[in-house]
């Protein structure tokens, strides 16, 4: 709606040409919608499933405009949406809109090869059409060292990817990019590998597309494992593992979770997560971690917990009331931060993620206040995101819900709020520091 009204007085749109497209409308209205209207303002699944159906005629569309571009990777419905339309033949012209089009270059010629982009267009905050919609601010990296306990249990991550990146490359089915120890290896990274093995078997009929498909997977789904250790620490990859251990007892993965170079690791993780002082009562009474042992696992929440204090206690000595955001890509990590924080009297945090309850993003945990210091690991390995960082043990919030949680941070009954991406995009949050 907000769109809508926007395309309507700048560029004069009216609104009988325009209709919305989502999944409130149920499909024969929007069939109607389709054939009587000319601008579409929709979530590109609902558009994905009716060109599907046939209920949109993708060769009419000229123009497909994708806001927070950045999203184009992987199998999200942007660039299904694109095939579909690229493959009805249709003569069309793609703009991608995007504040944050990516971390590294990688990830940024991913969103360019899913889009199609032949020409890109840069705005900085230091442009005139920008610079007056910008605040002051301050920007402080802090570099956090990894503990002894992560750089340990990612050595023995890496032994249980050796089988299946050396029965992949013996079989011809990794390229060159991916190197023989995985120590740079990113979900991106496999599946991009997966796709060119399966074109390469197709196209000269030497072989199964999917003979590997389940090594593919158990890689992919590891290489995850190894970025979230790294991203979030250790308490986030021992949830993640213990779902994987849940879901998969069969296929190569399942057999690989039996072997003993994943034994060593699980005992890893376990001497690690239930008190590394040795002390079972710093544990919460449902079996999770105390906020003492989340910062000794994760040394960059304790960082976060210290950085926050240092700016509450400051604003309280000069008698003024404050507010910060944290940004984190998953919910689980969601729920440790908010432990952490929680621990302390000066800070009131309350989480703020996405609707959706479903299984789950290649960004760090950051907190905005006056001097934006920003927190990261030393590590350089990313994971791929592309969506709202979802943990099926962590439930989602429903609207209200939401609007709840930022009139609270607005009156001040809470003062900092922990979001997953969905912080980030059109939310009206207010003064922040």
């Amino acid at each position: 709606t907000q769109q809508i009204r926007a395309c309507y007085s700048v560029m004069g749109i009216p609104a009988s040409d325009t209709a919305e497209i989502s999944g409130r409308i149920s499909p024969p209205e929007r069939q109607i919608l389709w054939e009587t209207r000319s601008v579409f303002f929709g979530t590109p699944q609902t558009v994905q499933k009716d060109i599907e159906c046939g209920r949109c005629d993708a060769r009419k569309i000229v123009c497909l405009v994708l806001d927070e571009a950045h999203k184009a990777r992987g199998e999200y419905a942007y660039n299904k949406v694109v095939n579909l339309i690229e493959g009805s033949g249709a003569k069309f012209r793609i703009v991608g809109l995007s504040a944050t089009p990516g971390t590294d270059i990688k990830s940024i010629q991913m969103v360019i090869q899913s889009l199609r982009i032949s020409r890109i267009e840069v705005r900085l905050e230091s442009d005139d059409s920008i610079k007056e919609h910008v605040h002051t601010r301050k920007l402080e990296i802090i570099k956090v060292k990894q503990s002894n306990a992560v750089s340990t249990i990612n050595r023995s991550l890496r032994a249980v990817l050796m089988p299946l990146i050396e029965k992949l490359k013996q079989s011809n089915a990794l390229p060159h990019y991916i190197g023989s120890t995985g120590a740079t290896i990113n979900p991106w990274m496999v599946m991009k590998a997966r796709d060119e093995y399966r074109e390469r078997m197709r196209s000269d009929s030497s072989g199964d597309p999917h003979a590997f498909d389940g090594y593919f997977f158990a890689l992919q789904s590891l290489s995850a494992i190894q970025s979230d250790l790294h991203i979030s620490g250790i308490g986030v990859v021992k949830t993640k593992i213990l779902r994987l251990m849940r879901d998969r007892k069969s296929g190569v993965l399942g057999k690989l979770m039996g072997g003993k170079e994943f034994t060593s690791l699980w005992d890893l993780i376990g001497k690690a997560t239930p008190g590394n002082n040795g002390n079972n009562n710093n544990r919460g009474g449902d079996g999770s971690l105390s906020p003492i042992d989340l910062k000794l696992n994760n040394p960059k929440l304790e960082m976060l917990d210290e950085v926050l204090v240092e700016h509450f206690e400051r604003a309280k000595a000069r008698g003024e009331s404050s507010r910060a955001i944290v940004f984190s890509q998953w919910r689980d990590s969601v729920e440790e931060i908010c432990k952490v924080l929680s621990n302390q009297p000066l800070l009131r945090a309350k989480k703020f993620v996405g609707q959706s309850k479903s299984s789950g993003s290649n960004s760090s945990t950051s907190t905005n206040n006056n001097n934006n210091r920003r927190t990261h690991s030393s590590s350089n390995n990313n994971a791929m995101s592309t969506h709202d960082g979802q943990g099926e043990g962590t439930a989602g919030m429903k609207q209200n819900e939401q609007q709840e949680v930022i009139r609270q941070f607005r009156e001040g009954t809470f003062n900092v709020i922990v979001c997953t991406c969905i912080g980030e995009e059109g939310l009206d949050i207010g003064e922040v520091d």
